[in-house]
């Protein structure tokens, strides 16, 4: 009888143990450098931060939007493999402060964590709860974070140390009102458990956390006019230099408002957003492949507009040569220019889940930049082929319409009256060229009475 009721006491426990386990809510997200997993018990949270990338320094977790006036909890290993956590407080673009009474005292967890990679170097730490909302509330609680991970450790166990400027930063949104369901633990000879992707085909379905932040909509804009600039204006001016430059006189005015008039405002506005983003987020220019490579792709950009300046000027000049390297120069240029800002675009969208927090971009927009890197340089190098017109008109020095009606004089071709007459209206010309219906008129012979 004695045995029965330790036997039921024991299954009581038992399963008062499984509901509290199967009952722990938290979340997880994972971006390019940096996993962060939350655990919510009943008086505390404890955090998980796997960096992702080698070496490992130091990683950060703060509690906020953004990185200026943010308490942040800072973690490093050392040599003896204990981890030190200090407690900082950042005030902008210098390295956070030592904070000696903070408002919530972290310590290391009692259990470690399992981390979600079998070789990967996990650290935590465990902080007092901040029950607000979460407590006794069904309603979803989504908490903002910032994240910032460095490469280069710091030289002492002391967490007042010196500690070297992050590698990279972001953003991330947890939901600490999900449920975590977990039946049994987990040994560390187990398999670790599969880090928790953000995967933007589901994310769909899913409620969004909360309308988009001003930081969020400066980087919306920022993505969305370069990629109208780079991609659709830049690349329609040269389909028009390349298709209809021996078909009309009316190319070159059309690839001038494209690719100077419309996408320099365009492009310009979405570029000074960029910074501007940045400098929100309290985060370094300038330091990542992205922000170093769209210095270089403004620059070659505003480096074309005057190369293209530099042509026409060229083409109205007498004695022009058919095709002169400076042509060649500026064809090529530009579609240095446009290659590079597909791969500009591609990297923009893998940061945005960096530097925000939230799922990546929609796979219909990777589905539909994949499908413009394809469809676009096919459609300029088939107009290749109208090459050989375009060569002919120049040697002939015809324009591009009605190449075939020669300008009449009663002292012939070779008069310099005719050639003056004929080659020398200028209100008549499109980059140099002379609409020859028109240009017919104004020889002697035709002259209307």
């Amino acid at each position: 009888m004695l045995h029965l009721h330790h036997l039921t006491i024991g299954f009581l426990l038992w399963l008062f143990r499984l509901n509290y386990v199967m009952a722990l809510k938290g979340d997880g997200r994972c971006g390019r450098y940096l996993c962060v997993n939350a655990t919510i018990h009943d008086n505390s949270v404890i955090y998980q931060l796997t960096p992702l990338q080698t070496p490992v320094g130091w990683v950060a977790l703060g509690f906020g939007r953004k990185m200026k006036n943010s308490h942040m909890i800072v973690l490093w290993e050392n040599d003896d493999g204990s981890t030190t956590i200090s407690q900082r407080f950042a005030t902008g673009h210098t390295m956070p402060e030592i904070v000696q009474r903070p408002p919530r005292i972290a310590w290391p967890p009692d259990t470690k964590p399992l981390s979600w990679h079998q070789n990967a170097t996990s650290l935590s730490f465990e902080i007092q709860r901040d029950h607000g909302r979460i407590h006794n509330s069904s309603e979803p609680y989504y908490k903002n974070f910032i994240w910032a991970y460095s490469k280069y450790r710091p030289d002492s166990p002391n967490p007042a140390t010196k500690i070297y400027q992050h590698f990279a930063a972001g953003q991330v949104i947890l939901d600490f009102n999900k449920e975590l369901i977990q039946v049994e633990e987990s040994d560390e000879s187990d398999v670790p458990l599969t880090r928790p992707i953000i995967d933007s085909a589901n994310s769909a379905d899913a409620p969004r956390p909360e309308p988009y932040t001003a930081h969020e909509l400066i980087v919306i804009g920022h993505g969305t006019l370069i990629t109208i600039g780079f991609l659709v204006l830049l690349p329609l001016g040269s389909l028009v230099a390349r298709w209809t430059r021996t078909i009309s006189p009316k190319w070159f005015k059309i690839h001038r408002i494209s690719n100077f008039y419309v996408g320099l405002p365009v492009i310009l506005i979405g570029w000074i957003l960029g910074p501007i983003a940045v400098f929100d987020a309290q985060a370094s220019h300038f330091l990542d492949a992205h922000q170093i490579c769209g210095l270089l792709l403004f620059g070659l950009y505003v480096l074309q507009i005057l190369l293209g300046r530099y042509v026409h000027a060229c083409n109205q000049r007498p004695g022009r040569t058919g095709h002169p390297p400076s042509n060649i120069l500026h064809a090529c240029l530009g579609l240095v220019v446009i290659a590079l800002a597909f791969l500009q675009v591609r990297s923009g969208m893998n940061e945005w889940e960096r530097v925000t927090g939230r799922p990546g971009v929609g796979h219909w927009s990777h589905v539909l930049l994949k499908t413009w890197t394809v469809v676009l340089p096919a459609t300029y190098f088939i107009g290749l082929f109208l090459l050989r017109r375009q060569f002919y008109q120049e040697r002939q020095g015809l324009g591009p319409s009605s190449t075939h009606y020669i300008a009449l004089s009663l002292e012939g071709s070779n008069s310099p009256v005719t050639s003056h007459i004929v080659f020398d209206v200028d209100d008549m010309e499109e980059n140099g060229y002379v609409d020859s219906k028109e240009a017919d008129t104004e020889s002697p012979l035709l002259r209307k009475r």
